[in-house]
């Protein structure tokens, strides 16, 4: 059996545990004191004799949950003395989705600030896809305002551009556990190309179509 309180993240699972002695005839009974640790939520055993089954946390707490077990030895009619270890389960974190970003060449994404309020303090790991656009590749928490391009554009050749996507995935860390991750795009367009056509002569009350 645990010779040290367990600890682990919501969601996750466990293996039984097993009391033993060498002398085969010492049992053991045990009880905790909250068996809303286990998922599906409230499945976790009140009591058992000599083992607590395998079982699976829940994630359904934003703060530590503990289930205080304690274990009885008892043989030949006599009762020993009672012990206790701790079953810990720790939040599993999240993120608020966010909105898909669309900007134009040369103009400024403004911060953005990652949040939740189901964990405190959670930290907020960013990874993009691309920094074409002259964004970074990867932060913490935030990603700040900054001036951003999309240099696929030659007006000069008359070559249309192409839109960067960024994509940003956002990944929660509390406590040491991982939440799901949230994940969206920041576009930046290119500029757009207008190719003149020759000059043209018109009459008055003629038309002329640009293409």
């Amino acid at each position: 059996f645990p010779s040290h309180d367990i600890s682990l993240c919501g969601g996750t699972c466990w293996p039984t545990i097993y009391f033993q002695h060498p002398d085969t005839n010492v049992h053991f009974t045990w009880y905790g004191n909250n068996n809303a640790i286990g998922s599906p939520f409230g499945s976790f055993p009140a009591n058992g004799l000599d083992s607590i089954p395998a079982f699976c946390t829940t994630a359904l707490f934003p703060t530590t949950q503990t289930n205080m077990i304690v274990y009885e030895p008892s043989a030949y009619g006599c009762t020993g003395v009672k012990d206790t270890f701790f079953i810990n389960v720790r939040p599993v974190p999240r993120v608020d989705p966010v909105t898909d970003v669309n900007l134009c060449d040369n103009t400024t994404l403004n911060t953005i600030a990652f949040t939740s309020s189901w964990v405190v303090p959670t930290t907020y790991v960013w990874q993009g896809t691309t920094t074409a656009s002259g964004m970074p590749s990867s932060g913490i928490d935030t990603i700040f305002t900054q001036d951003v391009i999309n240099p696929t554009t030659d007006q000069t050749a008359g070559i249309c551009g192409a839109p960067i996507i960024n994509t940003v995935t956002v990944t929660p860390v509390a406590n040491g556990c991982v939440g799901d991750s949230i994940v969206f795009n920041i576009t930046v367009h290119p500029d757009p190309v207008v190719q003149a056509a020759n000059d043209t002569l018109l009459c008055q009350t003629q038309c002329s179509v640009l293409s």
